[in-house]
């Protein structure tokens, strides 16, 4: 902020600093939050129509806004000052690099976990094809898949995993969110049985213990897959002979994506009108005011 400020008439400070701006925001990805909560989107629905960007993760950029920050210290650094002030910068600058130190006593809190016999023995090389996708749930982050498949040895492919926020097109599907919830009772069995479809998925893992278990199997079903086995801990799902659901097409999954968006919106609007509603009698105030601005807002897509 204090190289912004003072060497802002400059062109070469100038456009370091709107490009680490422009870049910053990027990061934070196509959707704004305000304390958890979606307000608008963001510059990064605009870079979903560039070539190869749209399928970058938002939050590697950031990487390109440390290396900004960098060269604006050292820049800073190489100003001519008087021996006090030289050193009093370097100071700054150690203190910075402190702050950013990692805390080593976290990693004494890290949680363990075991992995399932089915993979510790590889026996799930033997179940499936190379060819054949498997998804494990609990689904994305919410699970330790990308553990399950390196103690594997890489044997198989599943459409899942985590890598920071959701890649496109994943961020299309419905499901994808949902899963990764584990809201396994607000899964349509349809999407599910595409999605099975579009990424070639054959095998279904699931643990003895998960959440809402029989929900959950019931989905399976109604998608088109059948109980195959048990194999220790784990239950595993294979599609059924009869399954014959044609993948859906780009187009196809942008209209439930849509579809989807426009529930989530109306229920959103809804939920924040209430909360409009209750703030505005706590303070002994109309309400009608906020909500037209409110109104306003989603009216301009300012918000949601």
């Amino acid at each position: 902020m204090y190289i912004a400020a003072e060497k802002w008439q400059s062109p070469y400070y100038r456009s370091l600093n709107l490009t680490l701006l422009l870049i910053t925001i990027s990061s934070l990805g196509p959707i704004m939050h305000l304390a958890g909560v979606p307000i608008s989107t963001s510059i990064w629905t605009l870079l979903y129509h560039i070539p190869l960007i749209r399928y970058a993760l938002p939050e590697r950029f950031m990487m390109y806004s440390w290396l900004i920050i960098a060269v604006l210290i050292a820049s800073w650094l190489s100003i001519e000052n008087s021996i006090l002030k030289k050193y009093l910068k370097y100071l700054v600058v150690f203190l910075g690099l402190l702050m950013i130190f990692p805390n080593t006593s976290i990693y004494d809190s890290w949680s363990s976990y075991t992995i399932p016999k089915i993979y510790s023995s590889r026996e799930v090389c033997s179940i499936t094809l190379p060819t054949q996708n498997i998804l494990i749930l609990p689904f994305g982050l919410s699970g330790n898949n990308m553990a399950y498949q390196i103690q594997s040895n890489m044997c198989f492919k599943m459409p899942e995993g985590y890598t920071g926020s959701v890649p496109y097109p994943f961020t299309l599907w419905p499901l994808v969110n949902t899963l990764t919830k584990g809201e396994y009772s607000l899964i349509d069995p349809k999407n599910l049985a595409n999605y099975i479809s579009n990424y070639h998925i054959y095998s279904i893992f699931l643990p003895k213990n998960i959440f809402q278990k029989k929900i959950l199997e019931d989905k399976l079903v109604l998608a088109g897959m059948r109980r195959a086995m048990v194999f220790g801990s784990t239950i595993v799902f294979k599609r059924t002979s009869k399954f014959n659901v044609p993948p859906l097409t780009l187009n196809d999954i942008k209209l439930i994506n849509l579809k989807s968006h426009h529930l989530w919106e109306k229920d959103n609007a809804d939920h924040n009108r209430i909360i409009i509603k209750e703030i505005s009698r706590s303070l002994s105030i109309s309400q009608d005011g906020p909500q037209s601005i409110y109104s306003w807002l989603i009216a301009h897509k300012l918000a949601h």
